[in-house]
């Protein structure tokens, strides 16, 4: 490098000083009268703006304020769920007491009562296929063990029985034997 290169980066840093002085001095005089506002012209231009402004005493109030409400909300929800559950679990309860109540009725409307007539030579297998037919048992093979095990097969008599779906097996047996 020559001397008259660095003579002319010198100057050229110079003046670069010089330029940026001036800026930030003048710069400085500017933002002091922005800061020379008072409270109620910034209030103003921050409202003016959209903004809403509180002081911190107010700000902290309302905070506790949106606490409280949200606690009491969720007390409120808490309470509200407990009364529903309930209402649900009184509806399920008679729900099921109202299904009880058409099982019942259904039962008695599938209580049918039946006439089987006897004839001489007829077994125990023809009694218990009859009454299969006839829908008084579901298991003919059922009743056909439970007269051999009262052990009354060969007391079969000719007679009309009347039987109806809802007696059992033994008064089924004991009806014929």
């Amino acid at each position: 490098m020559t001397p008259k290169t660095i003579r002319s980066f010198a100057a050229g840093l110079l003046v670069a000083v010089s330029v940026t002085t001036a800026a930030y001095y003048i710069q400085a005089d500017q933002a002091t009268d922005a800061s020379a506002l008072s409270e109620t012209e910034l209030r103003a231009a921050l409202a003016d703006a959209g903004y809403k402004v509180e002081k911190a005493k107010e700000w902290e109030t309302l905070e506790t304020d949106l606490e409280k409400t949200k606690t009491a909300l969720a007390e409120t929800e808490a309470a509200l769920k407990e009364v529903k559950d309930k209402k649900n679990d009184d509806k399920k309860d008679e729900d099921k007491k109202d299904e009880d109540k058409k099982d019942d009725e259904k039962k008695d409307d599938d209580k049918h009562t039946v006439v089987i007539e006897v004839k001489p030579g007829m077994t125990g297998g023809h009694i218990a296929q009859a009454l299969k037919e006839e829908k008084i048992i579901d298991d003919a093979l059922a009743f056909s063990k439970k007269v051999e095990d009262k052990g009354v097969a060969d007391q079969l008599k000719p007679q009309k029985t009347e039987v109806s779906s809802d007696m059992s097996l033994d008064e089924l047996v004991d009806a014929f034997f």
